[in-house]
């Protein structure tokens, strides 16, 4: 599953009281908790239409209006059919905290989008409610405060569609696994803390460096991109014999989080902008991380003890666990999460292939620090 799925046909599959609430309940689809109105009539086993987080609600969509008291952000889009970028403006979802509990997503029933109710469970119902993922700027600061400044000098780098020989950089979130959950915990899984930042490529095609964000080719000459390209460089450069040799070889990708001030608000408050290796490439295949050049490890996203966050618990107990974390990247700082990362090596059920992609993670985001930076 590489292109996120924003909106789906689901089943409402429990619903809790909320201590203290009377017009208010918690439905859980998936492994999502929703905060519902006792008003919309919805009971366990009905379908309905569920939205993820970071689901951008256009404004010029009707079915909407009702979202758009609640706030408006704006953002470049470019149509993946025509290649044209216009701006759209709309209710971006996010996670919310009330009467103590967390409400991740919307529910809308299916008729009042104008969709069939016996849609089947499980249907991609993005492209027909006209929901877009939502993408803020990633660069801040240095004057670039207004956000179309931002994406103009984002776009000056941009040279070309992502087309390194890997996996574009993208971990689903547990709560959408519920599925291939049993399967999940019987696998061997490397997790490493999730850092918070911008996520890039590095390939060597045998004559130059080049870079990727998570879609786009960018110039590494350009300055939004050149401190990376060089921090590259210099960390994956080893000596050996007196010779310096460059660690990313022929066919090889290198993913890392580009983290630090300036970027995505710098919200786990780095000193200065740095790589955190996540995934490493050859040929095409994802290597386990023991195969890993020194270089790489280095300046990898740091690892956690995996019975720290054993996949043996609930989906729950992990969420629950994985809430409040902090201190793994800066002293103190809230954490944005973990990704676990399966190893390549052992035999992987085609049913968690299917879910997971050739990337073979997932990931479980620290609801607190999603509320904290209003995410």
């Amino acid at each position: 599953m590489s292109i996120r799925t924003l909106v789906s046909v689901q089943t409402i599959t429990r619903i809790d009281p909320i201590a203290g609430a009377d017009r208010i309940v918690l439905a859980h689809v998936l492994g999502w908790k929703v905060i519902i109105s006792k008003d919309m009539g919805l009971a366990v086993g009905d379908r309905v239409a569920y939205f993820e987080t970071d689901s951008l609600l256009p404004e010029t969509d009707p079915r909407y209006s009702q979202f758009m008291p609640r706030g408006v952000r704006h953002m470049a889009f470019t149509d993946p059919d025509t290649g044209e970028t216009m701006e759209v403006s709309g209710h971006v979802l996010r996670t919310m905290k009330m009467r103590g509990v967390y409400s991740q997503g919307l529910i809308m029933p299916l008729p009042e989008l104008g969709l069939d109710p016996s849609l089947p469970v499980g249907s991609d119902i993005t492209e027909a409610c006209h929901v877009i993922k939502y993408e803020p700027p990633v660069f801040t600061g240095r004057g670039a405060n207004r956000q179309d400044k931002a994406l103009q000098r984002a776009a000056q780098g941009i040279i070309g569609e992502f087309n390194a020989p890997c996996s574009k950089s993208d971990a689903p979130r547990a709560q959408t696994l519920t599925g291939i959950w049993h399967e999940l915990c019987k696998l061997e899984a490397v997790p490493t803390v999730k850092v918070d930042g911008m996520s890039l490529t590095f390939f060597f095609d045998g004559s130059e460096l080049r870079m990727f964000t998570r879609n786009y080719e960018v110039d590494p000459t350009h300055p939004d991109w050149r401190d990376a390209c060089e921090l590259a460089h210099r960390y994956f450069t080893s000596r050996i014999g007196g010779l310096s040799v460059f660690d990313i070889g022929m066919g090889m990708c290198v993913q890392a989080e580009y983290a630090g001030p300036g970027i995505n608000g710098n919200r786990q408050k780095l000193a200065k902008r740095d790589l955190f290796v996540f995934a490493v490439w050859q040929d095409g295949e994802k290597l386990p991380r023991d195969e890993w050049e020194g270089s790489f490890l280095a300046h990898a996203a740091p690892e956690i003890n995996p019975w720290e966050y054993p996949l043996a618990d609930s989906m729950d107990t992990l969420i629950s666990a994985v809430d409040g974390m902090r201190g793994r990247i800066t002293p103190n700082v809230l954490d944005e999460g973990i990704v676990w990362h399966l190893n390549p090596d052992q035999p992987i059920p085609d049913t968690v292939r299917g879910e997971l992609g050739d990337n073979l993670c997932f990931k479980i985001i620290n609801n607190s620090y999603l509320t904290k930076h209003h995410l």
